[in-house]
């Protein structure tokens, strides 16, 4: 008896039948580690919520469990018993809940750098959150991402840590003004060409001054790395992320198309072009892209970024049009293209960020608006000035002309009005942005 159209249950593989089946990883983690899991397997934190947390290889992943069946010995994954679903990318996922009772050894997911709770005889439960398993052509395990399903959500090894009443330590204040570099000390000239590099919190900013008739393929081709038959690149294999303070800038890209970069926009350059410089330019950059940065003998530990295919372009502010959003007189235009994000923000002075911006981003669980904002801020002050208070106390200025970075829990202070384009791809004002606009 029954639907003639009902379409029948699917099986998920006997490696992911067996992770998603609630039973306690004690008495399965050295099955399931050495029968289920393939030898290239690695485990991830993703997601905008997700803590900035290595991935882990297959040795790691099994230490980390280890480490914690040692602490919590009934850890069992999917305690609420989740049944997993079919994607259409072939994977496997369920949003579970990972339990545990502190009544082992006593626990920290990083011995010799936090300290570890002594036993507490908690029993802490994390999540829903959701676990993604991908398998192989011989059915083992080969990927697994684990995406928490809101902010501030416990998770991972850290989650369990904070749960027993260990603390970790909070973002360091990340204020790093970069705008006023040393004209007399670039760190690399050359054929009249100057650049700046800076280097803070993995991140990295540039500034660079090109002179007119600057010739990129006989003064910077010859600084790049050679193909094999010993000979320059013909076209900047970089991909450039960043601002134009002064001047205009020609490109020409490999398939001969042509634009023009003016001063006041943002722009984003793909791998496969040459600058025209038939007027002198000065810009600042935030790609993360290492290629110019080993170019000129400086280290970095930037962590490389996808190239873009394809140019895209941030217009000066007359040529926006109406602002992506605008509110307590404040105004915010939002370019996307290519996976980038680029964003410029003028806000007028007596701005109040409490009352105006943070009851437009997500409330805690009693329901009560942000107190700091949660956001990374990577850019650059155009005009004006812009006071930021962190939530130590410590309070700084930005002028116009710096570039900076800015941490989660600040609040911006504006005594002045300022301008600002920002290249930060912390997802949170675009996303309370496009929010509040439905």
């Amino acid at each position: 008896m029954g639907c003639g159209n009902s379409t029948p249950a699917v099986t998920p593989p006997e490696s992911v039948a067996y992770f998603f089946n609630g039973e306690p990883m004690a008495g399965k983690a050295e099955k399931y580690m050495g029968e289920y899991v393939a030898d290239n397997h690695t485990l991830a934190f993703v997601g905008p919520h997700a803590m900035p947390l290595p991935v882990l290889d297959k040795s790691a992943f099994g230490q980390a469990a280890g480490n914690l069946i040692g602490s919590f010995p009934d850890l069992t994954f999917n305690f609420n018993k989740a049944t997993p679903k079919l994607n259409k990318d072939g994977s496997w996922s369920a949003d579970i809940v990972v339990m545990g009772t502190h009544t082992g050894a006593a626990f920290t997911p990083m011995p010799g750098k936090l300290p570890p709770v002594d036993t507490t005889n908690k029993c802490v439960k994390i999540g829903p959150e959701t676990f993604t398993l991908w398998v192989d052509a011989a059915g083992k395990v080969c990927k697994t991402e684990i995406t928490p399903l809101g902010a501030g959500h416990p998770h991972g090894p850290p989650g369990f840590y904070l749960e027993i009443g260990g603390k970790i330590p909070g973002p360091e204040k990340t204020l790093f003004c970069v705008g006023d570099f040393d004209p007399a000390k670039p760190t690399k000239a050359f054929d009249g060409a100057e650049m700046w590099v800076q280097k803070y919190e993995g991140k990295q900013m540039m500034k660079i001054n090109i002179p007119a008739g600057f010739d990129w393929v006989k003064s910077a081709a010859p600084m790049l790395p050679k193909d094999a038959e010993g000979n320059c690149p013909q076209w900047c294999p970089a991909t450039h992320f960043g601002y134009l303070e002064k001047g205009t800038m020609g490109i020409e890209l490999k398939d001969g198309t042509k634009f023009t970069i003016k001063a006041g926009e943002s722009y984003l350059v793909p791998p496969g072009h040459r600058p025209v410089m038939d007027e002198a330019a000065v810009m600042v950059e935030f790609s993360q892209d290492p290629t110019w940065v080993k170019a000129v003998g400086a280290e970095t530990d930037a962590k490389a970024e996808a190239p873009p295919e394809a140019y895209v372009c941030q217009p000066c502010e007359p040529e926006l049009g109406e602002p992506t959003k605008a509110f307590g007189g404040a105004k915010m235009w939002i370019t996307k293209g290519e996976g980038k994000q680029m964003m410029r923000i003028n806000i007028p002075s007596g701005f109040n960020w409490l009352e105006v911006a943070a009851p437009m981003l997500p409330k805690d669980a009693d329901g009560n608006c942000p107190q700091w904002c949660p956001a990374t801020h990577f850019g650059y002050l155009e005009s004006g000035e812009m006071g930021i208070e962190f939530k130590d106390g410590t309070k700084k200025t930005i002028k116009a002309g710096e570039s900076y970075l800015v941490g989660p829990g600040h609040r911006p202070v504006m005594e002045k009005a300022a301008v600002m384009v920002e290249f930060s791809q912390d997802p949170t004002w675009v996303k309370a942005v496009e929010a509040s606009t439905k």
